[in-house]
């Protein structure tokens, strides 16, 4: 879990560099696996992300990376981390916070909440803001969610004050995740 540790640095590193990775990137604007689908918003761009194999590893590993530019100092992304986990959902949503809270920055857990999500799939919302620094504070939603294998977590960031709650929640919410089969 050391990189989730590091997740609010990273979610600031990556929105003040992304600027320079639209050439690294495709159209392809979802993500589909045996368990999660997830489609992005139109006008977004999907970045390339190094291949990895989420399954074997128990930190969450980005399997997609979108980003927008909204207006000039106004960029968002939004990332896809997928990793091995064993236990239940309030159990992965109570170490993801810790986690972020022990990432280095100044993070605040402004609301959470237990939700159901359109297939019936239960997830947590969590809206936080990290950084100490004015202009460079990050403001996200991630959805955290359980698969009965794996942690699924879909994060919204952006500079604080930039969009709204409904910005962020509609962008998450094409997010769809099944218990993961038996059969792979």
């Amino acid at each position: 879990m050391k990189t989730m540790r590091r997740l609010p640095l990273v979610l600031t590193a990556l929105l003040f560099f992304t600027a320079a990775l639209p050439a690294l990137a495709d159209n392809n604007l979802s993500y589909d696996d045996p368990s999660v689908h997830y489609m992005a918003p139109d006008g977004w761009t999907r970045l390339d992300v190094p291949a990895g194999n989420p399954e074997n590893s128990s930190e969450e590993t980005p399997v997609a990376v979108f980003q927008k530019a909204f207006g000039r100092i106004d960029n968002r992304i939004i990332t896809l981390r997928i990793g091995r986990y064993e236990g239940s959902l309030d159990g992965l949503e109570s170490t993801h916070e810790n986690d972020l809270r022990s990432g280095g920055q100044s993070v605040f857990v402004e609301k959470k909440s237990k939700v159901t999500m359109p297939n019936g799939m239960p997830a947590w919302q969590i809206k936080y803001s990290s950084g100490e620094d004015v202009g460079q504070s990050v403001r996200a939603f991630d959805v955290v969610v359980y698969d009965g294998r794996r942690s699924i977590i879909l994060t919204y960031a952006g500079r604080t004050g930039s969009f709204s709650d409904d910005d962020a929640l509609k962008a998450l919410s094409s997010l769809t995740v099944v218990l993961y089969p038996e059969e792979r």
